[in-house]
């Protein structure tokens, strides 16, 4: 998604158009809760025809929607009703015109909250802001600079000359600065003898109608899930990559230290998404005294799905095992020769070795009680003696375990040292296939003798597994 894709995308989801008995816009408002819209108490009451002066809010509903997530709707099609549920009439000094909305019927799929952030110094920065102005129904874009703070705590918004001004059908909107990305404030846009005045209402003025109504986006440390999605922000990009992976990539691996955010981007960033297209998504976590296999069993059954769906398995698995059954990951860790299996449960990763922590990555695929291991480059960075530890453990478990291990690997001593069969590829095509004998002494294609002839010492022959035992001995 491009800068200016993601520009239009976020607003989309994000600002709401306020209607009027005739289903004609008066103004706007943006999303701030799962069920929340915030606008201006001028808007409300034109829409319904009230005082904004008066302390008692309107009791009729309100019409709105979201008119750039569904541009082509049919009227009426994509509107739902809302209810004042907190009111700020306008005060004699001018302060104060803020509503805060409760929707009946849930907002759309993709509405969400935009990113919001508290700025004190906003002179001289660049805003936009989108308004339905009267003929504009569809909304145009406006653009200026902030200028001074009033004494009522609101900011001047100065339009840019010969462009769209600031007018009523903007009231109510989210103003976006472009310095910090975020919106940092509502538009009030007032008229004052003829003259069109344009001021900003700071984001906490408007959240501050009642904090108790609104989600705090503030996890701390606690991971964020499914339902702070619409809080989430500042991993797009991120998403982007995840999503594309996971559907072009049958395994996708989320990597990282604890605390790195690893589940609360696949939760509250992936998985909405997914769903948001229609996937299904289960999650497969341990159990105590329940293998890996009676789980994904169990989860197969549940999941509903056609010919044509996809299902997303989502697993976190090795950390929760260790943690719900130390004795099992404990086993898995002596099982692929880690010393003190149960004391390195309690170890920081700087205290393994490389190879060790290669062996633990083994562990950690192994909890799951794969029947096919993949192992990608799993020598590289190690050194001559380290590699052929991790080899022979590649090879025993394929033995003991009954493992189908696919080894990806450039390093053709490496394949001469465990694989059964050997398949050669060249710009991203098999070109060779067959069994270990066979394609290391009788290359049938030029390009995998080649590539034996690069070898260092291929007059002598390939190195063999004896070779690397004997290596690994001395």
């Amino acid at each position: 998604m491009t800068t200016a894709q993601r520009d239009q995308a976020v607003p989309a989801r994000v600002v709401v158009r306020i209607l009027d008995g005739g289903g004609e816009p008066v103004g706007a408002g943006f999303v701030i809760g799962p069920d929340l819209v915030a606008t201006c108490a001028h808007v409300v009451t034109e829409a319904v025809r009230g005082d904004p002066y008066d302390a008692t809010p309107p009791a009729r509903q309100v019409e709105l929607d979201l008119p750039l997530l569904f541009p082509d709707a049919e009227d009426g099609a994509a509107r739902v009703t809302a209810e004042v549920a907190r009111w700020i009439p306008i005060a004699p000094e001018g302060t104060g015109d803020i509503a805060v909305l409760r929707v009946r019927d849930p907002l759309p799929d993709g509405a969400r909250m935009p990113p919001l952030r508290r700025v004190d110094q906003l002179w001289d920065h660049e805003f936009r802001v989108l308004g339905f102005p009267e003929g504009m129904a569809d909304g145009v874009w406006a653009t200026g600079r902030f200028r001074g703070r009033q004494g009522t705590r609101w900011f001047q918004m100065q339009g840019t000359a010969g462009e769209q001004p600031i007018v009523e059908g903007f009231s109510g909107s989210p103003v976006w600065d472009e310095t910090s990305g975020a919106v940092v404030g509502m538009t009030v846009a007032t008229d004052v003898g003829g003259t069109t005045t344009a001021y900003l209402i700071p984001i906490d003025l408007v959240l501050g109608v009642d904090p108790e109504l609104l989600p705090c986006p503030y996890r701390g440390l606690e991971p964020f899930g499914e339902e702070h999605a619409s809080f989430f922000f500042g991993r797009d990009d991120d998403i982007d990559r995840l999503a594309d992976a996971v559907t072009h990539r049958p395994l996708v691996a989320v990597a990282g230290p604890s605390g790195a955010g690893k589940s609360s981007l696949v939760r509250a960033g992936l998985l909405p998404r997914l769903r948001a297209q229609g996937v299904q998504v289960a999650e497969l976590g341990p159990l105590p005294g329940r293998p890996a296999e009676e789980l994904l069993a169990a989860v197969a059954e549940a999941v509903p799905r056609d010919e044509h769906g996809r299902v997303v398995l989502v697993v976190d698995q090795f950390e929760e095992l260790a943690a719900t059954d130390p004795d099992a990951a404990a086993e898995l860790l002596e099982r692929v020769r880690i010393p003190d299996p149960a004391g390195a449960l309690r170890r920081f990763p700087h205290q393994f070795s490389g190879g060790q922590r290669q062996r633990i990555a083994i562990a950690i695929a192994l909890a799951c009680s794969p029947s096919v291991l993949i192992a990608d480059e799993p020598t590289t960075a190690l050194d001559v003696t380290v590699q052929a530890g991790v080899l022979h453990l590649l090879r025993d478990l394929a033995r003991e375990m009954g493992l189908a291990v696919l080894l990806v690997t450039h390093d053709l001593g490496v394949m001469s040292a465990v694989a059964d069969r050997v398949a050669v590829m060249r710009e991203g095509e098999v070109v060779e296939n067959g069994e270990r004998h066979q394609v290391f002494t009788a290359p049938a294609h030029d390009y995998t003798a080649s590539l034996l002839a690069s070898l260092p010492g291929a007059a002598g022959g390939v190195r063999s597994l004896d070779d690397v035992r004997a290596l690994e001995e001395s």
